[in-house]
């Protein structure tokens, strides 16, 4: 360009410099591009993450409410047949303890 109007040296280098500052502008924006992918993936790969923790911590919470369920269902109050079988399991052993009682008075 310059170089082939002025046919000096000074007028070669300058145009010399010139293409070279060309090259380093692409070369910086190849890699500008590059570090632009680069951190598209690293956001993907983030979201990804956020996806997977956000399952772990559901799963987590689930567990804890089952052991509170758990928990709640063992502390309940005894009712229905329950209850009944445990009056009477007492009940038979009390007059079970009476009629031994009452064998070793007859003896």
């Amino acid at each position: 360009m310059l170089s082939g109007i002025l046919n000096s040296d000074k007028a070669i280098a300058m145009n010399i410099a010139i293409m070279r500052s060309f090259v380093e502008i692409r070369k910086i924006i190849i890699h500008e591009n590059n570090l632009k992918t680069q951190l598209k993936e690293i956001k993907e790969r983030l979201g990804e993450h956020d996806v997977q923790l956000n399952v772990i911590y559901d799963a987590m919470e689930n567990l804890l409410d089952e052991k509170a369920a758990l928990r709640k269902w063992r502390e309940r109050k005894e009712s229905g047949l329950k209850l009944l079988n445990r009056i009477l399991n007492r009940t038979r052993v009390r007059r079970n303890k009476r009629k031994i009682e009452l064998q070793k008075l007859e003896t």
